[in-house]
This record gives structure tokens, sequence and C-alpha cells, in this order.
């Protein structure tokens, strides 16, 4: 029973870490253009109109959200395995 526990710990931090990631994404809209190798982020959301130093803090924490959520999925693909494994 205490790994149930455990597990819905992990879940609700991942439904917090979607939330706020859907809700970062939502805001600004980022789209990946490359142009002859090099690779540049628009943002097409409602922080398109703030000056760049904004949107540019805004990009990073979207950044970081995206790769929080794909550590968060990791952490529940590996809880499981082991859990089931013993």
């Amino acid at each position: 029973m205490k790994e149930m526990q455990v597990y819905s710990k992990i879940l609700l931090q991942t439904c917090f870490v979607d939330i706020v990631g859907i809700c970062m994404f939502v805001v600004s809209q980022p789209v990946y253009i490359s142009d002859n190798g090099v690779g540049t982020t628009w943002n097409y959301g409602p922080i398109h109109f703030l000056p760049n130093p904004w949107q540019s803090i805004i990009l990073r924490i979207n950044n970081f959200m995206a790769r929080v959520t794909s550590l968060n999925v990791c952490t529940l693909f590996i809880y499981r395995y082991l859990v089931v494994v013993r």
C-alpha cells in the first residue's frame, strides 16, 4: 500500500507540472524555424507583443517546463517498473 501512496504523490506532481506547462505553452506558442542549419524560435502567443527580454525569459521558462515534463514521464515509468519487478 505504501507504493500506491508514493505513486499518487508522483502522479500529483506530474499533473501539476503538466497544467503549468500547458499554461506556459498557451502563453508563448513557440514555433521553431530552421534556415540553412540556423534555428530560430518565434513566439506567436499573447507574449508576442511584449518587449524582447520578456519574450526570451518566458521562452526559457517554457523550455524548462518541457524538460521537467519529460523527466516526470521517465520517473513514472521507472517507478512503475521497479514496483512490478520487486
